[in-house]
């Protein structure tokens, strides 16, 4: 399934349209500029190459102004109100191939790799890893695969135009939730030749948008319980049913960009056989996994070393009288020590500063540990709690 709102792309390229330099440089006010310009202006939701020309159509001839309006709008509100721990979000939410794509360019230090080749890339980087004194710089071949560049292709501009920024409608999550339980429950009554994504379109494109930009907000969207969204959202699925249902299913060619998609999700087995994951692979978890099977030591030291400079700044620490210690852990948690008592307190009184800085460097960070030899147990934070400390805190200040 590939659904995606049209109005996204235009709504970047006013946005880097109006930025300072001085504002290009701030990502977390880009991500927030952007999402914030997008909850002010319609949902254009296509799922097919038709509905995609339609709606850019549309945007071209009618909403141009409209969207350079709302950048503008957008602008003003945000240099009187920021986010407080504006936390970005993980490719677990945002569930787009053209993220992992982006990510995994820069983690296979190959900037113009592409999904098909990403098999033989991988291979070679492991074989790499696991032999470096068989290595030859000389030697280096390019994958066998000469595949037409992505960059050169005109549809790719509009697949990862989104990839170098972080956000989410949170909606689609829960429509596309619905809209399958729903289909489930009519089973055999439902028309043949009926796709979810048209459903999950017709019901998004009449919804006002839920953009978010970092995860504070993403999580507090998830726990608000809205009963006037959610019955929204439910009898749009039951409309979109009923009128797709009484209505002949024709073939429709999918979006232009669903093709990457498409080609990612095809390399995945070819991937799996690779490195072996303990759990099958996806959006959400591919770029950790292959991670996981080419580590790098001095990376990861270095991002400790960088947190722990940090960390002593933020609570204004000296870093050799903190005697401050950082420690990767198995399960990706990270263990604060210090011989003094006093900084483990320091930290401890204010939990807030240490768990915005660890996850900025570490996203995916399930908690912190605090020890030190005056405390007869470690002090564990976990995930869920270092968000509730974050949140508490910025509903304060």
């Amino acid at each position: 399934m590939l659904v995606r709102n049209t109005i996204e792309e235009f709504v970047i390229e006013e946005v880097e349209k109006q930025i300072s330099p001085e504002e290009r440089r701030d990502k977390f006010f880009l991500n927030e500029l952007i999402v914030t310009s997008l909850n002010l202006l319609p949902p254009l939701y296509a799922c097919t190459e038709r509905g995609w020309i339609q709606q850019r159509q549309k945007i071209q001839s009618t909403l141009l102004e409209q969207i350079s309006n709302a950048v503008q709008l957008a602008r003003a509100q945000l240099h009187n109100d920021r986010p407080k721990f504006p936390i970005p979000l993980t490719l677990h939410e945002i569930r787009r191939s053209e993220h992992c794509l982006l990510q995994l360019r820069q983690l296979l230090d190959k900037p113009d790799l592409t999904w098909r080749e990403l098999p033989e890339v991988l291979e070679k980087k492991i074989s790499d890893h696991r032999n470096p004194h068989d290595f030859d710089m000389t030697v280096i071949q390019e994958p066998k695969l000469y595949n037409r560049r992505y960059e050169e292709d005109v549809d790719f501009y509009s697949y990862y135009i989104t990839a170098s920024y972080s956000f989410v409608n949170v909606l689609e999550g829960s429509v596309m939730t619905e809209t399958h339980r729903r289909v489930k429950q009519m089973g055999k009554s439902l028309t043949p030749g009926i796709k979810l994504d048209d459903i999950v379109c017709y019901v998004l494109n009449r919804l006002p948008p839920q953009y978010v930009s970092h995860m504070l907000k993403f999580q507090e969207k998830l726990e608000q319980t809205n009963p006037e969204v959610s019955k929204e959202v439910h009898q749009g699925v039951i409309d979109s049913l009923m009128r797709l249902n009484s209505s002949p299913a024709r073939e429709k060619k999918p979006l232009p960009l669903a093709r990457f998609d498409y080609e990612f999700r095809q390399v995945l087995p070819k991937v799996e056989a690779l490195i072996k994951p303990p759990k099958p692979l996806s959006v959400g978890n591919i770029v950790d996994q292959i991670e996981a099977v080419l580590p790098n030591p001095d990376r990861l030291q270095s991002k400790l070393n960088q947190l722990r400079l940090e960390v002593c700044q933020a609570y204004n620490l000296d870093p050799e009288d903190a005697v401050l210690r950082l420690k990767y852990n198995r399960d990706g948690s990270i263990t604060f020590h210090s011989a003094q008592d006093t900084t483990v307190w320091i930290i401890a009184e204010k939990p807030y500063l240490a768990s915005y800085l660890s996850l900025l460097l570490f996203p995916r960070l399930p908690g912190i540990v605090l020890t030190a030899p005056g405390l007869n147990n470690p002090l564990k934070f976990s995930r869920k709690e270092l968000f509730q400390e974050l949140a508490t805190t910025a509903a304060i200040t």
